[in-house]
């Protein structure tokens, strides 16, 4: 199954044949029909890199890095002799540094609905073919 994850980085460990990367999320609480107030959770995941991504983890993503990672996950687990145990085990395909939303994105959709609107006039070409001088 594929998967789509966007948090931050929490860790990151090197071992021989891999590079294993800890982020979290956040999901959001809410309210319940009947009132009952379910709390804000902290989701944290594993996430395991085939090792030529070393270098390029080591080179370009650190703690606390907002980061998109595209992976799949297996319904199962191994433990360290090999036999298939009860989790899941998600490795990872893509890592991407992700851009934090601005908080101003009303007002910057504006001004370039704005800008765009006056651009949309009909062009003057005998002005603007017309010598300067």
């Amino acid at each position: 199954m594929d998967i789509n994850f966007l948090g931050h980085i929490e860790g990151i460990r090197y071992t021989d044949n891999a590079v294993i990367v800890t982020a979290s999320e956040k999901r959001q609480g809410y309210k319940k029909k009947d009132g009952t107030v379910v709390d804000d959770d902290l989701l944290t995941f594993s996430f395991i890199f085939k090792p030529y991504f070393k270098k390029y983890i080591a080179e370009h993503f650190g703690t606390n890095m907002l980061v998109k990672i595209k992976g799949f996950m297996l319904p199962y687990s191994k433990d360290h002799q090999g036999n298939i145990i009860e989790g899941f085990t998600i490795f990872g395909q893509t890592i991407d540094r992700a851009a934090y939303q601005t908080t101003k994105i009303r007002a910057e959709k504006r001004m370039i609905k704005e800008s765009m609107g006056s651009s949309m006039e009909k062009p003057n070409l005998d002005e603007f073919i017309k010598p300067d001088f």
